[in-house]
């Protein structure tokens, strides 16, 4: 017979603010391009991610108190218009543009 196998358990205070902080700055706010076609475009308020072969494209963070949010849906449906495969902001549904938002 072997040796009885070992059990390791850690249990540690998780600070929640500071991993979503680290999370939003991490992934959404500083996301890298991970394959062909794809670029990260970074404005004041926002991130975007870009994929011109398909994949993945969207608005990965955004703060946007303070602007004018008309604009700034205006704007990215205008830079999302000729997008392959539709664009996601704030969801997880593909959309080409937001029902709610005025047309562009």
């Amino acid at each position: 017979m072997g040796a009885p196998a070992t059990r390791v358990w850690f249990a540690a205070r998780m600070d929640a603010r500071a991993l979503l902080s680290a999370y939003d700055e991490q992934v959404r706010r500083s996301p890298q391009p991970v394959g062909a076609g794809e670029t990260v475009e970074r404005e004041q308020h926002l991130t975007r991610v870009v994929n011109l072969q398909g994949g993945w494209t969207g608005v990965s963070w955004s703060d946007l108190q303070g602007v004018d949010l008309d604009e700034v849906i205006r704007a990215q449906i205008d830079r999302f218009r000729d997008c392959p495969g539709g664009w996601e902001c704030g969801s997880t549904t593909p959309m080409t543009a937001p029902p709610s938002c005025p047309s562009a």
